[in-house]
This record gives C-alpha cells, structure tokens and sequence, in this order.
C-alpha cells in the first residue's frame, strides 16, 4: 500500500503488533492508541478520536504541513522541515523524527483525565485511557500545560521537543508503569522497512485476484492485517476497525477467513469464538473443503471443526424449532440492524436460517468424509436434502420465498437479501426455484449467496455479480473488513 491518505481518516496508521496508532482528524495528525475495551457493537458509535495532534514548530509557531502515508512509515513536509512517523515494533514505541523544525503534541482540550508528570524513565502523559512514556533522543522537552488548580492536575496537556542542531528524534512507549521501556536499537529507515516487508508477507497468505483488482486487494489486506490482533479470550482474531474496538464477533470472525488462501490461518479465526448468530461458519468452512484446503491440516483440524457445527446445529434444533420448523426468536439472530422478516413478529421461520443449517450440514457431510465415515456423512446429507424439502413446502409461497410467524401462519415477503441466502445451498433446490435467484441484493450477507451461483452453476451471473460489487467498493471503498474478505475470495473464485 504506498497510498494510506484515503484510510488515515477511518483505518488511521499502524501495525498489526502495535497499539500505536496515527490518524488524521481536522486536517491534521494526531497520535492515539488502539482500543482497549469491546463495544457493545463492533463499529463503535463514537468515532475514533485523537489524543495529541502534531503540530511542526518553527519560532514557536506552527507551521502548515502535508503528508504522505504508507504502510511502512508517513512524511510530513512543511516549507521550514520535514519529519517521519514509524513504528518500531522490536521497541514497541511509535517515532517521530525530523529536521528544520521544532516537534508540538497538543491535546488540544481537555478529556477530563490528563496527567504528566517527569521521572526517571522519561516524561509521562496519561490521557484518558491512552499512556505515553517519552522519551528523547535527540531535542530538550518540555511541557506547555495550563493548570486547573482544584484538580492538581493538566487539563491541557502539550509537549514541546525543541529541535537540538535542526534535528529532533522522540520515542513514545505503549508500556505499563512498572515495565521498563525496550532500547531503541534501530533507524526509522530500517523499521519502515521491516513493516512494508511484514505487509507484503501478510499479504501472501491472502487468495490472489486478476490484476485489474489489485487495488481491491490491497485495501482489504491492509484492513485485516491492520485489524490483526489478540481477543480478551486470548485467541487471535480480525476486528473491523482497531481504532475503535478491540472486540467482534463469530461470524465476522467466520467471513474474514474467507480470505486467507492456508486453512491454517483460516480455521482459527472460525474457531476462536463460540459459535453463535448468524451461522455463517458452515459457509466458512465449506470454502475450505470445496477449495481442497482441509485436506493439508491434521486430522484433529478436522474434528475440532466438525465438533463446534455439530454443536450449534444440535442446539438449533433442540431450541429453536416449533413442529420441526426452525425459526428465529430474537431480531438480533439474524445479523441484521432491521430486520424486515420481524414485521409479522416471532417466532419467525426465514429462508436464510435454513440456508444457514443446509450448508451446514453439507459441510458436516464432507468433514465427515475425511475421517472415513460414510455412515456419518450419508446422514448428515439425507438431513441437508430434508431441510431442503422443508424449505420449500414450509417458506416457498407463489412463486417467492416468505417468512412466516409459527404461531399466527401470517407470512411476509423475505427481501432480496433473505431471498438469494438460500443460493448459498446450491444444487439442492430446485431448477425452477433457483433460476430466479441472484437478482437482487448482495451486499452484507448476501456475498455468501453469490458462492451458491458457482454451486447452482450459474458461473456468467456470479461472474457479473462479482464484478459489480468489485467496481462498487472502488467507487465507495472498502468499509467493512469482513464483507472485503470475502468479496476477495468471490473475486478469487469467479475471475
């Protein structure tokens, strides 16, 4: 990625092992940390907010910069100097350097909870829930605080490095009170070039796509390699934005695997959280057996992951069924902000939940066929062609998919969206119900269904599809990490 501008905004700059961030809010940069606490959803409401601006100093007086931004490092250039933003992840601190000019970070206002205090080790400069520890290699600092005498505290806290012979290098650690910081052992140079060559070998164990939609690609891998982080539960998972969450959820977890071309990082990110709403994960790991991926793991890959779909299909069906008819209870189960089908209240049978079980009990079928098992699977796929049945008789009314409440029979239409999951099953529906199919919206979930146009055979329309949605994230970015994760492998797929 040698152009970040358009992501500084919403993604910021970073690494995948850092909490140190860099982003731009009112036309400048401002330093920050990565999230440390879940949202209640994983995009947070709030924006991501900076905690010190940058400000280049000459005089003692601002002057106005431009910047450049890459993965490996950012420039900043002013008409008196210059400086550069690393990462130096064998230091765990964030660098600033520069030449011809003078180093401000202002907070600009206060948060309420601003500290700093000199010691020791360095000067440091609590904010909120971010804490510095700065340290100087080359410049003199010194603080610029205005006092609020009640509080025994800084409520606007700024950092001064004045330059020492027109240069200055700060170091800013992400470390406890009581961890002593790592020395600074390298250049800015060789760390910006440590992190281009960590990117780039992220990215290759990313699916690859025609060139024509590089860039698509590019997007997306700095978003899951930006995104890569631990979860409280200590597994390793993608986050959408770090800036704002440290948190998310299975089935995100599920779609970001879609993009990874080794099922030994696929699987865990399937695995790393319980199984819950929306069951995409038969859809995740039926990616992995149709692509001949799982056959390179060991064999306790294969339970772990056929124990887990086991689990929520036994569950489903011992919860969430009503004369054999499974349904949705809550709004929130099906993934969607408003969902529609709910207009006829709960409890609501949807063709996307059976989408959802059929694919994955055709993933059962074929995991089952690894361990050798031929009674197991031919069960797991009579169930599959049942459900399928069952689809149909109980949701396929005039000739459209429907959701029905399973206490008053009252029946919706299921929208477009809900209407082309049930191509996720491919061949199991019938001709004349799965031609119609593929028209509508695939935004969202609906990626999911243009895997079922390859199923069903419909290679030309998943093939337009795909090129549609790729054109789309051009013109309006890539937003979400895990529908980019998966319109990547759509795009590996069908071009």
């Amino acid at each position: 990625m040698d152009n970040l501008k358009p992501h500084m905004k919403t993604l910021g700059f970073g690494h995948r092992a850092s909490r140190h961030m860099v982003l731009e809010q009112n036309g400048k940069l401002w330093i920050t940390v990565s999230a440390e606490g879940a949202s209640f959803f994983l995009d947070s409401a709030s924006a991501a907010v900076g905690l010190l601006e940058i400000d280049l100093i000459d005089g003692g007086e601002s002057v106005p910069y431009t910047y450049e931004a890459a993965v490996g490092s950012i420039g900043l250039k002013s008409a008196k100097g210059s400086a550069k933003i690393v990462i130096d992840t064998a230091a765990n601190a964030l660098r600033i350097t520069g030449e011809g000019v003078s180093l401000r970070l202002d907070a600009k206002t206060a948060p309420g909870m601003a500290t700093s205090i000199n010691t020791p080790r360095g000067t440091e400069l609590t904010i909120g829930s971010g804490r510095y520890l700065f340290q100087s290699r080359t410049g003199k600092i010194s603080f610029d605080d205005t006092w609020l005498l009640t509080q025994f505290h800084s409520v606007t806290p700024v950092l001064n490095l004045a330059a020492d012979g027109g240069k200055f290098d700060l170091v800013a650690y992400d470390v406890p009170a009581d961890t002593e910081p790592l020395p600074v052992t390298k250049t800015p140079e060789e760390c910006a070039a440590e992190n281009e060559a960590d990117f780039l070998e992220f990215c290759g164990t990313l699916v690859p796509v025609t060139a024509e939609w590089d860039d698509i690609r590019g997007a997306v891998a700095y978003r899951l390699w930006l995104g890569s982080r631990a979860l409280s539960n200590g597994e390793p998972g993608i986050v959408n934005n770090k800036l704002v969450s440290s948190e998310t959820d299975a089935w995100r977890q599920s779609l970001t695997s879609f993009a990874f071309a080794d099922a030994d990082k696929a699987v865990p990110l399937i695995l790393n959280l319980p199984i819950e709403y929306p069951f995409v994960q038969g859809s995740a790991v039926l990616r992995l057996l149709e692509s001949g991926l799982l056959k390179k793991t060991s064999r306790a890959t294969v339970y772990q992951l056929y124990d887990a779909l086991r689990a929520k299909v036994l569950w489903l069906q011992e919860n969430r069924t009503l004369g054999g008819v499974f349904y949705y209870a809550y709004r929130f189960e099906t993934g969607l902000p408003a969902p529609k089908i709910f207009a006829v209240g709960e409890p609501v049978a949807s063709p996307d939940l059976y989408a959802y079980l059929i694919t994955a009990c055709e993933a059962l079928a074929q995991l089952t066929d690894l361990t050798y098992n031929d009674g197991e699977a031919s069960r797991w796929r009579t169930r599959a062609k049942e459900l399928a049945h069952d689809l149909v008789s109980e949701l396929w009314v005039d000739n459209t998919f429907v959701a029905k409440n399973l206490y008053t029979g009252e029946t919706t239409p299921a929208d477009a969206l809900l209407a082309n999951m049930t191509l996720t099953i491919g061949k199991l529906l019938p001709v004349h119900i799965a031609a119609p199919l593929g028209d509508g919206d695939f935004a969202g979930f609906g990626i999911l269904a243009a895997f079922g146009l390859l199923r069903a055979g419909s290679t030309d329309k998943a093939r337009k599809i795909t090129e549609k949605l790729l054109k789309s994230a051009r013109e309006n970015g890539v937003t979400d990490t895990a529908y980019g994760a998966a319109l990547l492998a759509l795009a590996h797929e069908t071009l």
